[in-house]
C-alpha cells in the first residue's frame, strides 16, 4: 500500500513538471516568435521604406506586438485552464485511489481478524485433540495392562487346571484302590473298617478339592466367603500316607 501511494505521488510530480514545462514553452515560444518577427519587420521596413517615419514604424510594431501578445496570452490562459482541469482530474484520481487503498486496508484488517479468530479456534481444537489423544493413550495403556493380566490369568488357569487334575486323581486313586481291596473276602473286620475310612476320607478330600475350585471361582468373582474349622495335622498326614501307600507298594516304593 505504501509503495503504491509513493508511486502515485511520484507520478503526480512528474506530470506536474511535464505540464509546467509545456506551459513554459507555450509562453516562451510565442514571445520569442514575437521578438523575431518584430526584428524581421523592422529590418524589412528599413530596407523597403527607408522614408517611413519612426512613429509609423513604432505604431505598426506596437500593433503587431499587442496582437501577438494577446494570442500568446490566450494560449497561455487555455493552457492554464487545461492544467487546472488536469490537476483536478489528477486530484480526483488520487482521492479515488486513496479511498480504494483505505477500503483495501480495512478489508485486510477484517481478514486478519478472521484469521486470528480462526487461529484461536484451531488452537482450541489442537488442545482438545491433544486431550483426546492423552485419554486415548491412557485407554490403550489400560487395555494393554488388561490384556497382559488376561494372558497371565489364562496361564494361571492352565497351570491351575493341570494341578487340579493331579489333585483330583490323588483322592480318586485312593477311592478306587481301596474299593478294589474291599472286594477281597479274606480281609479282616479291622482292615475292612480301615479301608472304608480311607475311602470316606478320599471322598471328603475330593469334595474339598471341588469346593476349592468353586472357592477360586468365587475369588475371581469377588464373592468369596471364609469359613474357619479345626484340622488335625496327624490325621491329614496319615490320610496322605494311606492314600499313596498302595500305589507306592505297586511300584516298589516304601513310605
Amino acid at each position: 500500500s505504501l509503495y503504491l501511494i509513493a508511486g502515485i505521488i511520484l507520478l503526480v510530480l512528474l506530470l506536474s513538471v511535464f505540464i509546467a514545462s509545456r506551459l513554459s514553452n507555450s509562453i516562451s515560444v510565442p514571445i520569442n516568435s514575437i521578438s523575431t518577427r518584430i526584428a524581421d519587420l523592422i529590418k524589412d521596413q528599413s530596407e523597403k521604406q527607408p522614408l517611413i517615419t519612426t512613429n509609423l514604424a513604432e505604431e505598426v510594431i506596437l500593433d503587431f506586438s499587442v496582437k501577438e501578445l494577446e494570442d500568446a496570452y490566450t494560449r497561455a490562459r487555455l493552457a492554464g485552464i487545461e492544467l487546472q482541469n488536469f490537476n483536478k482530474k489528477l486530484e480526483d484520481e488520487v482521492a479515488l485511489r486513496t479511498a480504494e487503498l483505505q477500503q483495501g486496508k480495512e478489508k485486510l484488517l477484517e481478514v486478519n481478524k478472521e484469521y486470528e479468530l480462526l487461529n484461536d479456534e484451531l488452537g482450541q481444537t489442537n488442545e482438545e485433540m491433544e486431550s483426546a489423544n492423552e485419554e486415548l493413550r491412557q485407554t490403550n495403556e489400560l487395555l494393554t495392562n488388561a490384556l497382559n493380566r488376561a494372558e497371565e490369568a489364562d496361564k494361571l488357569k492352565s497351570s491351575f487346571l493341570a494341578n487340579m487334575s493331579h489333585e483330583i486323581r490323588t483322592p480318586m486313586n485312593g477311592i478306587l484302590g481301596f474299593s478294589e481291596l474291599l472286594k477281597n473276602k479274606s480281609i479282616s473286620e479291622d482292615q475292612h473298617e480301615k479301608y472304608l475310612d480311607v475311602i470316606c476320607s478320599s471322598g471328603n478330600q475330593l469334595l474339598a478339592i471341588v469346593n476349592n475350585i468353586l472357592d477360586i471361582s468365587r475369588i475371581e468373582a469377588g464373592s468369596v466367603e471364609l469359613h474357619y474349622s479345626n484340622a488335625s495335622v496327624n490325621e491329614t498326614l496319615e490320610f496322605i500316607s494311606e492314600s499313596f501307600k498302595k500305589k507306592a507298594e505297586s511300584k516298589g516304593i516304601k513310605i
